[in-house]
C-alpha cells in the first residue's frame, strides 16, 4: 500500500494491409467498413492482440475507396467487407505478411426488398418501424419505414439460404418473415403487423405484500386450450 510500481511496455510495429473497394461498374466505394478476424493456426484471441470490429469503426474506406489496415500480425485473416447499399463480402485465408500485395475487393449490388408495414387491424401504414435483415456472420441491413409505410432493404445476401427480416414497431407483435432473394433483383413484400395487448397487475407474496422487480411473462396459448 502507497508504493507505486513502474511498468514498462515494448510495442512491436503492425503489418500493414492496403486495398480498394469498387462497385459492380467499377466505381470506387467510399464508407464501405472493413472487418478482418485470424483464423488458422494460433486464431484464438490473444492477450496481445487487439481485435478490429466494426463497433470501433477502426477501418473504413475513404472517398476514393480505399483502406489501410496496420496493426495487423503476420497470419491468415477472414476479411468482411460491409457496406449499407451492396451485398456483404466475405474472403477467406486473406494473407498478411511483411509484403503482402494490395487487396482489390468488387462489391455486387445482391438482393433488394421493397414493400410497406401496416397494421394488420386498420391498414393504416406504419411509420418509424424497424426491419433487419440477416447477413454474413453477426451482421445486419436494416432499413425504416417512411411516413407512408414504405421501405427499402438494399445489398442483401442472394444466391444461398432466403434472408430473414424481423420487423418491430412499438405497440404491435414482432413478424419474422423468410424472403428469397436474387442478385440485382427487387423483391416486393409487405408485412401487417398485429396490436399487442395490454396487461397490467400486481405481484404480491403470500402475505399479500408486494415483490418489487419481478418478471412477469405472457406467452400465447395455442387456439383452443384452456
Amino acid at each position: 500500500p502507497g508504493q507505486t510500481q513502474n511498468l514498462a511496455f515494448t510495442l512491436k510495429p503492425g503489418l500493414g494491409l492496403k486495398g480498394i473497394v469498387t462497385g459492380p461498374g467499377g466505381e470506387p466505394v467510399s464508407g464501405a467498413k472493413i472487418r478482418l478476424t485470424p483464423t488458422g493456426t494460433g486464431a484464438a484471441p490473444r492477450k496481445d492482440q487487439v481485435n478490429i470490429s466494426f463497433d470501433a469503426d477502426k477501418i473504413t474506406t475513404d472517398d476514393q475507396g480505399e483502406f489501410i489496415a496496420d496493426t495487423l500480425e503476420e497470419g491468415s485473416y477472414m476479411l468482411i467487407c460491409w457496406h449499407q447499399d451492396y451485398q456483404t463480402l466475405r474472403k477467406n485465408d486473406v494473407r498478411v505478411g511483411h509484403t503482402s500485395d494490395d487487396l482489390q475487393l468488387k462489391l455486387t449490388h445482391g438482393g433488394r426488398i421493397r414493400g410497406h408495414v401496416t397494421d394488420a387491424s386498420s391498414g393504416k401504414p406504419l411509420a418509424g418501424a424497424r426491419l433487419s435483415a440477416t447477413d454474413v456472420a453477426d451482421l445486419h441491413k436494416d432499413a425504416v419505414t417512411q411516413e407512408d409505410g414504405t421501405f427499402v432493404l438494399a445489398g442483401l445476401q442472394t444466391g444461398g439460404r432466403p434472408v430473414s427480416v424481423n420487423v418491430t414497431s412499438e405497440g404491435f407483435a414482432r413478424l419474422r418473415r423468410e424472403v428469397k432473394t436474387e442478385e440485382g433483383r427487387e423483391v416486393e413484400e409487405s408485412f401487417d403487423l398485429q396490436p399487442t395487448g395490454l396487461v397490467a397487475g400486481r405481484v404480491v407474496n403470500s402475505a399479500g405484500d408486494g415483490i418489487p422487480g419481478a418478471r412477469v411473462m405472457a406467452k400465447k396459448c395455442a387456439e383452443g386450450a384452456g
